[in-house]
């Protein structure tokens, strides 16, 4: 709990109050001058003298109930003052940009914030002022956001909803057990039944990656369709670096004057998936993510290396404006129906196998896994340490051979598409990637 900040003069807790007041009338009295900068003068809109004193109001109220011993009357001031508000926001029913209903709310918050510091709460005092700050003052932005908004960008949040709210407090959480006979020299054996299946671990799982997947794609959408090549490496690392090679890939045949530019947001993917790799298996164990942190950071390191040459050398040249990738919507219901059967079937061939102690296996299953997604692989192997279902080292390898699987699909991708110096640049910087992985499995 944070130390509270008592106030033992009255007239500084009056001055205060004032102030939480000017402040938020500061914040609305300058957003209607953006918004009606032909107009300086605006009598009728409460602004910085209004705020105030309806601070200033909330505070006296306090101190006259405490002072005098009057029972309820901080009380009936609210419910008076509320009254006022409502009032006045009916009167100027048809002027909503003198008194909308966010100005309603934020008075009736002023007031309650004076009458937080009266009751000597003042770091809930401030906390609700600098809110009511951020809320009044972001309404343009707000607007020009939801402007942007399409049918598909709602059906993108809707099915958020679904998966995380709706769908995944119904799924049963159990495990389920598998029953597998193998061959030994008495003949055919049967372990205990392994669980291999649990509903609900798996639907987080689709949870976690839909929105990792999500926050590049809102990201793209509010930046706009045109961006850096900064933002599009970026965003192309949380949403899907396969998909920003491949994109990249076809428009360096389009526009091979910027292929090092193209190279760049490549690159710049890859690094960004292996931090979203380690962000993941963070989640789920703690272990894991110490093992793999040295080895991922030497697969980052060329490209790393990479990255700072075209800045430092090759910035000016390659400074153009692209189209960022145009990635399909993360969210959907097909994709994470996709991705939970892919997770499930990967974590029950890594479950059975390390259980079995066959360590061979799992690095195969790991090849296959990381020649579709690196994520599969990561939170399964993750997930089985996590049980005591296998080594940290088993699991940290792989991880690894999953992310040797991954810079091959994607070299192969450039080299396949690419064109130019685009391809001889990628192909560089992926191969030296590839080299730092097999390093790195080598020695963990």
């Amino acid at each position: 709990m944070p130390t509270e900040i008592i106030l033992q003069n009255p007239l500084h807790a009056l001055i205060l109050s004032a102030s939480l007041g000017a402040l938020i009338g500061g914040v609305r009295q300058w957003m209607d001058q953006q918004v009606n900068p032909e107009t300086p003068g605006q009598p009728n809109h409460p602004g910085i003298r209004t705020f105030t004193l309806w601070g200033v109001l909330g505070y006296l109220s306090v101190f006259f109930s405490k002072q005098f011993g009057v029972p309820y009357f901080f009380t009936a001031s609210f419910v008076v003052f509320a009254l006022f508000m409502g009032g006045a926001y009916m009167v100027t029913g048809g002027n909503r940009a003198a008194f909308g209903l966010t100005t309603h709310t934020a008075g009736v918050l002023t007031f309650l914030s004076g009458a937080l510091v009266g009751y000597e709460s003042t770091v809930m005092a401030l906390v609700i002022t600098g809110l009511c700050m951020i809320i009044v003052g972001a309404r343009q932005r707000v607007h020009g956001w939801t402007r942007q908004l399409t049918q598909k960008d709602l059906s993108s949040t809707l099915q958020f909803v679904a998966i995380t709210g709706v769908i995944l407090p119904l799924v049963p959480n159990k495990w389920y057990a598998l029953k597998l006979s193998f061959p030994s020299l008495e003949g055919w054996t049967t372990p205990a039944p392994y669980d291999v299946f649990n509903p609900y671990e798996t639907w987080l799982m689709v949870v976690l990656i839909a929105g990792l997947g999500f926050v590049g794609y809102l990201a793209m959408r509010f930046l706009g369709t045109r961006v850096g090549i900064i933002i599009t490496g970026v965003v192309g690392g949380i949403a899907s670096s396969t998909a920003t090679t491949l994109a990249m890939s076809r428009e360096s045949r389009e526009r091979p004057g910027i292929g090092v530019a193209l190279a760049l947001a490549v690159v710049l993917s890859c690094v960004v998936m292996c931090v979203r790799v380690l962000v993941m298996i963070l989640v789920i164990d703690r272990s894991v993510f110490v093992s793999c942190l040295l080895p991922f950071a030497l697969i980052s390191l060329p490209g790393i290396v990479f990255l700072l040459w075209v800045v430092l050398h090759k910035r000016r040249k390659n400074a153009h404006v692209m189209d960022s990738p145009d990635f399909n919507n993360p969210l959907s219901l097909s994709m994470a129906l996709k991705f939970g059967a892919i997770y499930a079937v990967v974590a029950a061939a890594v479950k059975i196998l390390s259980q079995l102690h066959m360590e061979g296996g799992v690095y195969t299953v790991a090849f296959f896994s990381g020649l579709l997604d690196m994520a599969a692989i990561s939170i399964s192997s993750a997930q089985a340490v996590a049980v005591d279902a296998m080594s940290v080292q088993t699991a940290t390898k792989a991880v690894i051979v999953g992310a040797i699987a991954n810079t091959i699909v994607k070299g192969a991708l450039a080299l396949s598409l690419g064109a130019g110096v685009f391809k001889k640049s990628v192909a560089i910087a992926l191969g030296a990637t590839l080299l730092a992985a097999l390093a790195a499995l080598v020695f963990v």
